[in-house]
């Protein structure tokens, strides 16, 4: 597996950040969580004065405990919405491109096939449903498997210079990730 270290924030670019914020023509913190996130972003980038981050969005697309034991659906609503990603017709997509960042979408584990889907990326790990009252929901190699391949996309993304990713799921019972 894996290790990796993560850096302190830098306090001295947040205090400098927190600072200038504090100091616009607004009511002091007016822009609440805004405010909190760009102090942040500030103490992550050690620039006191972020922006023009360069953005893009990760959406994993993983079936979990589809319908329970009976799996009745075997993962149609997925399979629904991973094609409207593959079109480019949902909501994300379209924010994303108000952003003019990337969105990147991994089929890691739909129950239904996605090979034909030209602008979903195939990195299946373990294929569709699997209920925990009946067998495991993923094994340890898999969990694994799957967390190098997050190393790898985080990677993969860094290298192609952007600096915030958004992460989301698509998947029926994907809130199980």
């Amino acid at each position: 597996m894996r290790t990796f270290k993560v850096e302190p924030l830098d306090t001295q670019a947040m205090e400098i950040c927190r600072f200038r914020i504090d100091n616009l023509t607004k009511p002091i913190y007016s822009l609440a969580t805004l405010e909190t996130i760009a102090e942040r972003f500030a103490g992550i980038l050690g620039d006191p004065k972020p922006n023009h981050l360069r953005q893009g969005v990760l959406v994993v697309a993983a079936d979990h405990l589809v319908d329970g034991p009976q799996n009745n659906q075997h993962g149609s609503e997925s399979y629904a919405a991973i094609k409207r990603f593959n079109e480019g017709r949902t909501a994300t997509q379209g924010a994303a491109a108000k952003l003019n960042a990337v969105v990147h979408v991994v089929n890691v584990g739909l129950e239904q096939d996605t090979s034909d889907l030209a602008n979903i990326e195939q990195q299946v790990i373990r294929k569709g449903s699997h209920f925990f009252g009946v067998e495991p929901a993923i094994s340890r190699e898999e969990l694994e498997r799957a967390l190098e391949l997050g190393f790898t996309y985080a990677d993969r993304l860094h290298a192609d210079g952007l600096q915030v990713v958004a992460i989301g799921n698509v998947g029926e019972r994907a809130f199980l990730d």
